[in-house]
């Protein structure tokens, strides 16, 4: 039982003693209502009885032709796109950025634009100037070695092996009697002869 309901009552709060009186329009606000060029707007600044219309990321155009459609077919968002937007975006990005991977232009959607989609919605310049980058690169990525690491571990070995560094500049120095550092030190290894002394 709470302070404002009774045991022989079993509606609950105070609202059950204010039902035959009237109440102002005070205690039961309607939502702001206000208007813009003679558009009414509600509180959340929406139109007012108008289907709220959606515009193309690009060129900010609306939907009144019913032109848009959505970028990449796996893209889970509105349409958000104009099919002339969407294959200048994709020139824009593949011959004058020089991308491979094309990423939709929505804000928060991460889906790519495959080859098959460069094919069917790009133009002839998107399209040959991809298939020359994906080729450049599969030719950059079989000139760089595969065991470019067992290259490098080999001559950190060699290093370690037949040099030291030098004492006055830590260059690695050759260790071989007759060999001074690039730094002109006068320090010569243990055991040799210093040329001063001669």
């Amino acid at each position: 039982m709470s302070y404002f309901t009774s045991p022989n009552d079993r509606r609950d709060g105070i609202f059950h003693l204010l039902e035959g009186l009237s109440v102002s329009s005070y205690y039961h606000p309607s939502p702001a209502v206000a208007t813009t060029r003679n558009v009414q707007m509600d509180r959340y600044h929406e139109p007012i009885g108008n289907i709220r219309k959606h515009s193309c990321v690009i060129c900010l155009s609306d939907d009144s032709n019913g032109g848009l459609c959505i970028p990449t077919p796996r893209c889970t968002h509105l349409r958000s796109i104009c099919a002339g937007c969407r294959t200048q975006y994709l020139y824009n990005m593949i011959c004058v950025q020089g991308l491979t991977r094309v990423n939709c232009p929505q804000t928060g959607c991460h889906q790519n634009f495959t080859e098959l989609d460069i094919e069917r919605w790009g133009d002839s310049p998107s399209k040959s100037r991809r298939s020359a980058l994906e080729s450049l690169r599969s030719v950059q990525a079989a000139s760089i070695p595969r065991n470019k690491r067992a290259d490098e571990r080999a001559s950190a070995e060699y290093l370690r092996a037949y040099t030291k560094p030098c004492p006055s500049c830590a260059a690695p120095v050759h260790r071989r009697e007759d060999a001074g550092s690039n730094c002109k030190s006068d320090r010569l290894w243990p055991g040799t002869v210093d040329s001063s002394l001669l």
